[in-house]
């Protein structure tokens, strides 16, 4: 018996031709579904892939491949060719033992390799028209998406990225001392406290519960493009007065489908003065691309 990562459910046997989407087991105890989340699948990338007629996306890219799902639904819905790029070993692993059970030789290719050390020579059929990923984490480019785009535009200058467009609105708001976030009692004041230590101290956490933007001030947008490698990449604005909140809203676009991602912030303690604050999403890998929140000496 191999484990099935998704949902804590033990399954056994090997995938069924037509059925590749849904979440089995293979013989090295990986599950096609367990790194792919759903929603951005079925809200953003595949929608977004099938939009594009065919003959604009006969070759696709599927960087960071994981188990392949992205690029098996190209072929599915008309794709001549995929390559298949993955980094991790265990995965290719995966990938060699599952798809020569679903797709031709002629269909795909799977390569091995940093995203950012490919090479052109390796793409021998055909010119990537497409470029396919899920390299997004919780924070949105913690992945170090940036710089995946611009080795790839690099050597595919005209190709078209899934997703295209990765955003992040930021939110100002005020503290809400009720359920979910501030339970009243001896043990909410100690949550409370912890809460603030998180935000304040620590830099940023992820903000559980309903999020309702209608309710907040919106001060900016953090936002990316693929096509032109345009990255915005912080947002300055000014507060006063009693504690807030900032909160942000990570979603990612494409072809005129969206998908919210996670939803965290920054916590303000109150303040007499006025502060210009800058929230920033750091382009050193030590900070893993992760937003920063900090005081603008003016």
């Amino acid at each position: 018996m191999t484990y099935h990562l998704e949902n804590s459910i033990f399954m056994t046997g090997e995938p069924k031709i037509k059925d590749w989407h849904n979440p089995f087991n293979y013989s090295e105890g990986m599950s096609l579904g367990m790194i792919n989340w759903d929603g951005r699948l079925s809200q953003v990338i595949f929608p977004a892939l099938e939009k594009i007629p065919v003959e604009k996306r006969a070759v696709v890219l599927d960087a960071g491949c994981g188990t392949g799902m992205i690029g098996l639904k190209a072929i599915e819905t008309g794709s001549k060719f995929v390559y298949f790029i993955e980094h991790d070993a265990q995965m290719i692993k995966v990938l060699k033992n599952v798809l020569p059970k679903l797709l031709k030789p002629h269909q795909y290719k799977i390569i091995g390799s940093d995203l950012e050390k490919l090479k052109p020579e390796w793409f021998d059929n055909g010119i990537p028209q497409v470029v396919t990923s899920e390299l997004f984490g919780p924070t949105l480019f913690d992945e170090g998406y940036v710089s995946v785009v611009a080795a790839i535009k690099k050597l595919f200058p005209r190709a078209v990225f899934i997703p295209e467009t990765f955003a992040q609105d930021i939110f100002l708001t005020d503290v809400d001392y009720s359920y979910p976030i501030w339970p009243q009692s001896a043990e909410g004041q100690s949550t409370l406290e912890h809460y603030k230590f998180l935000h304040h101290s620590k830099g940023w956490n992820t903000i559980e519960g309903n999020f309702y933007p209608e309710e907040k001030t919106k001060v900016g947008v953090i936002k990316f493009k693929t096509a032109n490698q345009v990255f915005k990449n912080a947002v300055e604005f000014k507060h006063q007065g009693k504690e807030q909140l900032v909160y942000i809203q990570s979603y990612v676009t494409s072809h005129g489908y969206k998908s919210n991602q996670a939803l965290f912030g920054f916590y303000l303690p109150k303040s007499a003065q006025e502060i210009t604050y800058k929230v920033e999403i750091s382009l050193a890998t030590e900070t893993l691309y992760r937003p920063l929140l900090t005081k603008v000496e003016l």
